[in-house]
């Protein structure tokens, strides 16, 4: 009887304990160092199709990602790019047309290679141009058109807050 009521009894003292705790901070204040944060402005473009050249898609059948290079002519750097892929079988048929904004760092006349998961989830299609896989899969297509860029501007100073 005793050993039940000391467990009780301390069972209780713990529960008190733990809810009385405070385990947040409150009115946190930023010292002066910090207040003044470098905001970066992004400037998007529409951009001239002389200006980018997209070459050597790839996307075999086990990939999980499509890749490409991509060439800025431009004299500054790109951030990421807005780019609309349409896939087509070979008889010309759309399987699958996607918008999607690409994060990449482009430095000025210069080429990268950029990439991004795969619209194939089950490894169904691979680009004709790859290697021909050993199982059956369908062949794709893929036409490409750069829609918008992004290209820092200069970096200004945020308010202070």
């Amino acid at each position: 009887m005793r050993v039940l009521l000391s467990t009780i009894l301390l069972a209780g003292l713990i529960a008190v304990n733990a809810f009385s705790q405070r385990t947040t901070r409150g009115r946190l204040q930023l010292k002066d160092d910090y207040k003044q944060a470098v905001v970066v402005v992004q400037d998007t473009i529409v951009p001239d199709a002389e200006m980018l050249k997209v070459s050597g898609y790839d996307k075999p059948l086990y990939s999980r990602r499509e890749t490409f290079f991509v060439t800025n002519q431009y004299s500054r750097d790109i951030s990421s790019l807005k780019i609309e892929l349409n896939y087509y079988d070979e008889s010309g048929r759309e399987l699958h047309a996607v918008t999607r904004w690409v994060k990449c760092t482009l430095p000025a006349h210069s080429t990268r290679q950029v990439y991004f998961s795969s619209w194939d989830k089950q490894f169904s299609f691979y680009y004709y141009r790859s290697a021909k896989p050993r199982r059956q899969a369908t062949p794709y297509k893929v036409t490409h058109r750069i829609l918008a860029v992004t290209m820092p501007a200069d970096t200004v100073p945020a308010i202070n807050r």
